[in-house]
Parts: structure tokens; C-alpha cells; sequence
């Protein structure tokens, strides 16, 4: 959002980070696209599971390898076992993936599409103008907070929801 909408900046917050996608997620993205998926869809549940319904299943098998090959700790925490745990095992991973049905790897593809947004982190403080300065006294304070905005880099004026 904070890169189509400067609201934000003219309140007063400033960008201090902004992170890209990690690489295994690309590279299963990567694999999506080869599929014939818009990845700007990917958001999309009826969309995945109509794209999931027209794959063979040769290119099922591919798409769950690519899933196994890329972990990311995310795509393992869809699978967690047990709450001890929160990412799971790789092992147990691995295991469901390849038991998986099409609802389950709709839901990581819509995952992937989530972790494919570029994260902006704004920062906001009540009346400081330079609030690097007194950066531990402003959050000691609670005057301040971090606030993370997401937004899709490929859709141009659809920013998604804020976490």
C-alpha cells in the first residue's frame, strides 16, 4: 500500500525496510507460472483449485516436488504435527506433501501468493521529528509502534490487506 499510497508518509510515518520475496518461494512461483497460473491470481482460491483441477497429474507430482525441494517454514507450519512444534518436522513435511490433495496445495498456493508481496515497514512516533535519535526513550515510552503494511508489487493500485 505504501508504495501506490503515500497517505501514510504525509501522516508522518516514514519507510524504514522493505523485503522482497525469498527465493524458494520464487522458485515455486517460478514453477506456477510454468503451469500456466497468472500469478497475480494466486490469491484467488477458486482460481487455484480450477488451475489445481486442469494440471495432469504428472504436473501435480512436479508442483509437490517443487514444494518439497523450496521449504520454506512457512509451507511447513500448514503441516505442523504438533503445537510443540510450529514449524514441524521436515520429515513429517515431506510426508504430507506427497499425501496431499488438491485443497491442501490450493491452500500453500495461495500461501505462495502471499509470501510473494514485497513487506513495507512504516514507522510512526507522536510529535518527534526525528525519532532515530531517541529511537529507545520513544518505545520504553509506548509512543510508538512498527507497523508492517504488505502490498503486491505486480497489481498496480490493489493494495491487500494490512497484517
Amino acid at each position: 500500500m505504501a508504495k501506490y499510497n503515500p497517505f501514510a508518509e504525509k501522516a508522518g510515518m516514514q519507510k524504514i525496510a522493505e523485503q522482497q520475496s525469498v527465493e524458494s518461494v520464487s522458485a515455486v512461483s517460478k514453477v506456477l507460472s510454468e503451469f500456466g497460473f497468472d500469478l497475480q491470481f494466486l490469491g484467488s482460491e477458486r482460481y487455484v483449485r480450477g488451475k489445481l483441477e486442469s494440471l495432469r497429474p504428472e504436473q501435480v507430482s512436479k508442483l509437490k516436488e517443487a514444494f518439497i525441494k523450496n521449504k520454506h517454514p512457512r509451507f511447513k507450519k500448514e503441516f505442523a504435527v504438533s503445537r510443540h512444534q510450529p514449524f514441524g518436522k521436515t520429515t513429517d513435511y515431506v510426508i504430507s506433501i506427497q499425501k496431499a490433495d488438491s485443497a491442501k496445495l490450493a491452500k500453500l498456493i495461495k500461501l505462495v501468493g502471499m509470501l510473494m508481496q514485497t513487506k513495507v515497514y512504516l514507522f510512526w512516533s507522536n510529535g518527534n521529528k526525528q525519532p532515530w535519535q531517541n529511537l529507545t526513550q520513544v518505545v520504553e515510552n509506548h509512543q510508538s509502534k512498527i507497523y508492517p503494511v504488505t502490498y503486491n508489487s505486480d497489481i498496480v493500485g490493489f493494495p491487500t490487506k494490512n497484517n
